[in-house]
């Protein structure tokens, strides 16, 4: 199913990804890209899916890697949601009814505000469901006046406690790197109540107002995980840049920050041999 965790307040967001893919309870990945970094001249966003990664001919991952780039020029938030909601219907409609359950939760700031754009045919903000599964998606667009946490994916398995706990610490002006962390740690809590849907390692990112951020992966990795990401509409593949040498790599962490002239840049990207993980991975809860 996927467990998303998207926390928004006036100072910062935070957005929480798994990793695992099943076929009713048959695990089919453990390294799945579920969260995309986008980055333009005038604002940085988050986007994560959770519902439909496969199905026949269809891959969500992929999909996102051809719909998401584009010729260069600016594209607003409400563009990117509108894109995903129209294009999206295309394979929407060929999934059938009893499984025909998806969403994508894009995150950013405009002019200051932080904005959330839910993107899903069966969803709504509140987290009620519709009572039908229609083949089109709807575009919500909320901006939420208090410190807020949307669920999405295996709700169930993150109880009021938690989202009220992750609200009250984003309330008292939790640091990026804790917040990064305690979200990481909820949505590994929840990942034991999700009947085997949702890995315990994550990657969790957060954006400033500034439109600088950072990316972080919780827990080691069994397979290649290299992201890809948008830089003013370009698909940027990280596996391009970084030479894997004597074995497979996976992403420990990236950053970014603005420069002197406005534009985004990569600061520093952190990458590991899968040979030479060591403990747990979940760096700071170690000991």
């Amino acid at each position: 199913m996927t467990l998303n965790l998207t926390l928004v307040s006036p100072n910062l967001i935070v957005q929480t990804s798994d990793f695992r893919l099943t076929a009713g309870r048959e695990i089919r990945s453990h390294t799945a890209q579920k969260q995309t970094v986008l980055q333009y001249r005038d604002w940085s966003g988050l986007v994560c899916y959770t519902g439909i990664a496969k199905w026949g001919d269809h891959d969500t991952a992929a999909w996102l890697d051809q719909v998401l780039p584009h010729p260069a020029g600016q594209r607003t938030p409400q563009d990117i949601a509108d894109t995903l909601a129209r294009k999206g219907r295309a394979w929407l409609r060929q999934i059938p009814e009893e499984h025909r359950v998806h969403a994508f939760t894009l995150t950013t700031f405009e002019q200051g505000r932080p904005t959330v754009y839910l993107v899903s045919n069966v969803m709504r903000p509140d987290g009620s469901w519709k009572s039908e599964r229609p083949a089109a998606f709807c575009c919500y667009r909320l901006q939420p006046e208090q410190p807020w946490c949307l669920v999405t994916g295996y709700a169930p398995a993150v109880d009021s406690r938690q989202t009220a706990s992750l609200e009250a610490l984003m309330n008292a002006g939790t640091s990026p790197a804790r917040l990064r962390r305690v979200a990481a740690e909820a949505s590994r809590a929840a990942a034991s109540r999700a009947e085997n849907t949702v890995s315990e390692e994550c990657v969790a990112s957060h954006l400033s107002p500034d439109r600088a951020g950072e990316s972080e992966v919780f827990g080691n990795l069994p397979a290649r995980f290299m992201p890809n990401g948008t830089i003013d509409g370009r698909l940027i593949a990280p596996q391009l840049v970084v030479d894997e040498g004597d074995g497979p790599q996976r992403l420990v962490g990236a950053e970014w920050h603005v420069d002197s002239g406005g534009a985004v840049r990569v600061m520093n990207g952190a990458y590991r041999r899968l040979d030479q993980q060591q403990g747990t991975g979940w760096r700071e809860m170690d000991g």
